[in-house]
C-alpha cells in the first residue's frame, strides 16, 4: 500500500460525542413514548435514572483507578457515556411532562373541566377547513399556539409555563404576541408530548396587552408580502412564501402531496437550507465590507435571529436555524473534522432544552440530513470527481450532486420507517430545484422586507421570483407522477433496518476500496445485505387475492367495501357495499366467498348504493347497521332492499359484542347522537378479532366518522389495533391524534381516482405516517389485501 493509500485519520469524522447523544435521545423517548403522568411513575423514572448515573459514575471510577489505556478503557468510557446519556434522558423527559401535566391540570383534562387561563400567542392561527359532507359544508375550525403563564381551576390560581394549544372560531383575530385571557373547557392535547393540552375557548378573548413592536413589524411584513403574492400562480405563490418567510398557509393538498411524493416536502417550510443561506449572505456582506472576526459573528447572529422571528420561533423554526448554521460553519472551518463534534453538541442541547424533539420525525430528518450532509457529502464529491467526466461536468453541477446525494441517502431509513418507500426520484428531483431555491429564497426574502414601504416593488420582486417557485412546484408534480418512482419496500424499523445496513456496508466497501478478494467478509455482507434488501420489495401476484388474507379493501371507486374472514375461511363480513353493485359484487367474486354478513357503517349512497347487487349475488345472514337513521332517505332505502330479499336488520350500539361471518366484533360507536354531521358521526365503530394462524389480528372499522365522533372515543383506552381502516375517506377533517391513538400498523384509505373531495388529505396521510403506520390507498393500489405471513402482517396491493 502507497503512502497516498493510508487513510488520514486526522480527517475521520470526530465521534466522540454520539454515544452520549445517543443514549440522551433514546432515554427521552422512552418516557415520552409512555407518556408519564402519575407522581409515581414520575418517581419510578427520577429513581432509575439516579441508579443508572451510580452505576456510570462507579464504571468511571474503576477506569480513573487502575484501568490501563487502550480497547477496554475505550470500552469503559463508551459504557460511562451510553449509562449517563440515558439517565440524563429519561430524568429531563420526565421532568418535561412533569412540567406539560401538572396533576392538578392533568385531572382537569380528563374531567372536561373549565378553566380560566392568562397565556401568549406565540403562533399565527391556523384554520382547517373540512371538507364537504353529505354535499352540505362544514364550518372551519381554528386553532393557535400560545404559552401559558396562569391557570385558575375550581377557585385556585396556579402559576403554569407551558405550552398550549386554543381552539375555537373566537382565536382567528388573535394577533403573534398578544397576552390574552380567556375561559375554555381543558381538553387532551393533538401532541400531548408537546402541548399540556388542549382548550375548546368559551366566550370572548380578552386581550390584555398587544403584540410588542417585534411581532407587530414580522407580522406586518407577513401580511404585506402575502398581499403581493396574491396575484401569482396558486403553486408559485404558496412555495415562494413557504421558502421565504415559512408561510405554508396557501400550500394546497395536492401540491403538499407532490412535494412529499417527490422528496421535495421540506422545501413547503423554513429548513436548514433557508438559514444557512441568510447566514451565507449576511457573512457574505460583512466580509465585503472588511469588519472584523467578532463583529461578522455578531451580525450574522443578529440576522439569523431577525429572520427566526419573522418566520416565527418555533421548536420547528430553532432546529432548522441550529442545523443551517452548523451545516455552513462546519463546511467553512473544517468539514469532516469540526461539523460531526459541532452537529452533536448541538443536537445535544436541543433535546435538553425542546425534549419534545426526542419524538419529532423533523428534527431526526434534520439532523440525519445535516450529518449525512458533513460525514458522506464530501466523499461522494470526491468520488464524483473521480468517476465522472469533469470536462463536461461542472463543479457547481458536482457539488449540488454530491450534496443531495448525501443528505437523500442518509435519511433513506427514516423515510422508509415513515412509511414512504425508497424514492427514486427524490434525488433527480432535489438536483433539478438545487439553483432554483437560493434564487426564490433572496427574491422572496427582499419582497417580504420591501412589502409594507414599496408594494408595487414588492409584487414586482415577487413576481420575478415566481417563475423558480413555479418550476419547482413543476419539478414535483411530474416527479410524484412518473410510474415506479418508489420503490414499494416493508415500512418500518425492518424495512429502516434493512435500508440502513445495506447503505453502511456498501460505503463501508468503497470506504476500503471495494476490493472483494482482499475484503471477503465485507463483499459477502455487503451481498447478503443487497440480496435481503432487494428481497424487501414486496411482492406482486397475479393470483389475487394472495393467499391467507385475512382483510381486504375493494377498490369500490369514492367509497367503502371491506371484506374481512377468518383465515382460510369462505365466510366473511363485507363492512359497506361501496357506490356500484358492479365493483363490489367483482370483489366478492374474486375472494371466493360464498356467504356473508353484512355491516353498513351508516347511509350514506357511497356506502349502501351497492347493497342491492350484493345481496342478489350471495346469501347473506343479517345487515348490522347503525341506529341512527341518517340521512332518512338512505335508511328508508336499505330498510326496503332488505325487506325484498328478506334479510334481517340489526341495529348495533356502543357497547354491544356480536359474531359477524365468524368474526367477533366489539362496537365501540355510537353511543349517542351528535348534532355536527350526524350521518357521519353516527358511523358503526368497531373491533373485529380476525383469527388466524399467529393469533387474532385486530381491525379498527370507523366509517365516516369526524372528529366530533373521533374526540369522544379519545376519551377512552386505546383498542391498539393492528389494522385501521381511515376514516372517511382520508378527508382532511380529522383529529389528528385519532391516527396514533388506533395504535394500527397498517392504515387502509378508501378512495376514488380523481375524486371532487381532494381526499385523502395529506395532512391527514401525514398523521398516520407519523403514528408509524403503512398506507394503502385504493385509488393509486387498487384492491388491497392484508397477509399474515408468520407471526406479522404484510400489505400487498393488487397493482
Amino acid at each position: 500500500m502507497s503512502a497516498s493509500d493510508t487513510p488520514d485519520h486526522r480527517d475521520a469524522p470526530d465521534l466522540r460525542l454520539a454515544p452520549l447523544v445517543a443514549a440522551v435521545w433514546v432515554g427521552q423517548a422512552i418516557v415520552l413514548l409512555r407518556m408519564p403522568t402519575q407522581p409515581t411513575t414520575l418517581a419510578l423514572i427520577a429513581g432509575s435514572a439516579l441508579l443508572l448515573g451510580l452505576v456510570g459514575v462507579a464504571a468511571w471510577l474503576r477506569l480513573r483507578r487502575g484501568s490501563q489505556p487502550g480497547a477496554a478503557s475505550g470500552r469503559a468510557v463508551v459504557g460511562f457515556l451510553l449509562l449517563s446519556g440515558l439517565a440524563l434522558g429519561t430524568a429531563v423527559g420526565g421532568m418535561h411532562l412533569a412540567r406539560l401535566h401538572p396533576p392538578a391540570l392533568a385531572a382537569a383534562v380528563h374531567g372536561g373541566s373549565v378553566v380560566q387561563v392568562e397565556a401568549t400567542v406565540t403562533g399565527d392561527p391556523v384554520v382547517r377547513l373540512p371538507a364537504d359532507v353529505g354535499g352540505r359544508p362544514m364550518p372551519a375550525r381554528w386553532s393557535v399556539g400560545a404559552r401559558l403563564s396562569a391557570v385558575q381551576l375550581r377557585g385556585r390560581s396556579y402559576s403554569v409555563r407551558a405550552p398550549v394549544l386554543l381552539r375555537g372560531d373566537q382565536v382567528r383575530a388573535l394577533r403573534y404576541g398578544s397576552a390574552v385571557a380567556l375561559t375554555g373547557r381543558a381538553q387532551e392535547s393533538w401532541s400531548p408530548e408537546v402541548q399540556s393540552f388542549a382548550i375548546a375557548v368559551l366566550g370572548e378573548v380578552q386581550v390584555r396587552s398587544p403584540p410588542g413592536p417585534a411581532a407587530r413589524i414580522t407580522t406586518r411584513i407577513r401580511e404585506a408580502f402575502r398581499a403581493a403574492c396574491s396575484g401569482l400562480p396558486p403553486d408559485a405563490a404558496a412555495l415562494l412564501l413557504g421558502l421565504a418567510v415559512g408561510d405554508e398557509s396557501l400550500v394546497s393538498p395536492e401540491l403538499d402531496a407532490a412535494m412529499i411524493r417527490s422528496g421535495l416536502a421540506h422545501l413547503t417550510a423554513v429548513s436548514g437550507s433557508n438559514t444557512s443561506l441568510v447566514v451565507a449572505i449576511a457573512m457574505s456582506a460583512v466580509v465585503g465590507l472588511g469588519l472584523g472576526w467578532r463583529i461578522r459573528v455578531g451580525v450574522c447572529l443578529a440576522v439569523l435571529w431577525g429572520y427566526v422571528l419573522l418566520v416565527r420561533p418555533e421548536p420547528s423554526v430553532l432546529r432548522a436555524a441550529v442545523m443551517g448554521v452548523v451545516a455552513l460553519i462546519a463546511l467553512s472551518t473544517g468539514g469532516r473534522r469540526r461539523g460531526p463534534p459541532a452537529l452533536l453538541a448541538s443536537g445535544l442541547v436541543l433535546l435538553l432544552v425542546l425534549p419534545q424533539f426526542a419524538l419529532s420525525m423533523g428534527f431526526a430528518l434534520s439532523f440525519a440530513a445535516t450529518a449525512g450532509l458533513l460525514v458522506v457529502g464530501p466523499p461522494i464529491a470526491d468520488q464524483l470527481g473521480r468517476w465522472v467526466l469533469t470536462a463536461w461536468v461542472p463543479e457547481p453541477i458536482r457539488a449540488a450532486l454530491a450534496v443531495a446525494a448525501a443528505a437523500h441517502l442518509a435519511t433513506l431509513p427514516l423515510v422508509i420507517l415513515m412509511g414512504n418507500g425508497a424514492s427514486l426520484v427524490a434525488l433527480p428531483a432535489n438536483v433539478l430545484v438545487t439553483p432554483l431555491v437560493p434564487l426564490a429564497t433572496v427574491l422572496g426574502l427582499a419582497a417580504a422586507l420591501m412589502a409594507p414601504l414599496a408594494p408595487a416593488s414588492a409584487a414586482a420582486l415577487a413576481t420575478a421570483a415566481s417563475p423558480a417557485t413555479w418550476l419547482i412546484a413543476r419539478v414535483a408534480h411530474v416527479s410524484s407522477e412518473l410510474p415506479y418512482g418508489v420503490i414499494d419496500v416493508l415500512p418500518g424499523p425492518v424495512g429502516a433496518l434493512g435500508a440502513a445496513a445495506v447503505l453502511g456496508l456498501v460505503g463501508v466497501a468503497l470506504a476500503l476500496g471495494w476490493r472483494p478478494l482482499r475484503h471477503r467478509r465485507v463483499f459477502l455482507a455487503v451481498a447478503l445485505a443487497t440480496a435481503v434488501g432487494v428481497g424487501m420489495v414486496r411482492a406482486r401476484t397475479s393470483d389475487w387475492p394472495p393467499p391467507g388474507w385475512v382483510v381486504l379493501a375493494c377498490d369500490v371507486g369514492q367509497g367503502d367495501g371491506l371484506l374481512i374472514r377468518r383465515q382460510g375461511s369462505t365466510e366473511a363480513l363485507l363492512v359497506d357495499a361501496g357506490p356500484e353493485g358492479d365493483r363490489i359484487t367483482a370483489c366478492l367474486k374474486s375472494a371466493h366467498i360464498d356467504r356473508l354478513t353484512i355491516l353498513l357503517t351508516h347511509f350514506h349512497a357511497d356506502h349502501i348504493d351497492g347493497l342491492a347487487a350484493v345481496l342478489a349475488h350471495l346469501p347473506v345472514d343479517a345487515i348490522l347497521t347503525t341506529a341512527v337513521p341518517e340521512p332518512a332517505e338512505g335508511a328508508s332505502a336499505v330498510v326496503g332492499i332488505a325487506r325484498r330479499a328478506g334479510v334481517p336488520i340489526r341495529p348495533v350500539q356502543a357497547g354491544a359484542r356480536v359474531v359477524a361471518g365468524g368474526v367477533p366484533l366489539a362496537i365501540l360507536w355510537p353511543a349517542r347522537r351528535i348534532s355536527e354531521s350526524p350521518a357521519n358521526n353516527a358511523s358503526v365503530v368497531a373491533l373485529a378479532a380476525v383469527s388466524t394462524v399467529a393469533g387474532p389480528v385486530t381491525v379498527l372499522l370507523t366509517g365516516d366518522i369526524e372528529p366530533e365522533a373521533q374526540t369522544v372515543l379519545l376519551a377512552g383506552p386505546s383498542p391498539g389495533a393492528a389494522v385501521v381502516k381511515v376514516p372517511h375517506h382520508g378527508s382532511r377533517y380529522q383529529e389528528p391524534e385519532f391516527a396514533r391513538w388506533s395504535g394500527a400498523r397498517i392504515a387502509l384509505v378508501c378512495v376514488g381516482q380523481d375524486n371532487d373531495y381532494g381526499h385523502p388529505s395529506a395532512t391527514t396521510l401525514d398523521q398516520y405516517r407519523a403514528a408509524g403506520a403503512s398506507i394503502g390507498r385504493t385509488d393509486q393500489q387498487g384492491d388491497l389485501a392484508v397477509v399474515a405471513v408468520g407471526a406479522r402482517l404484510a400489505l400487498i396491493p393488487r397493482r
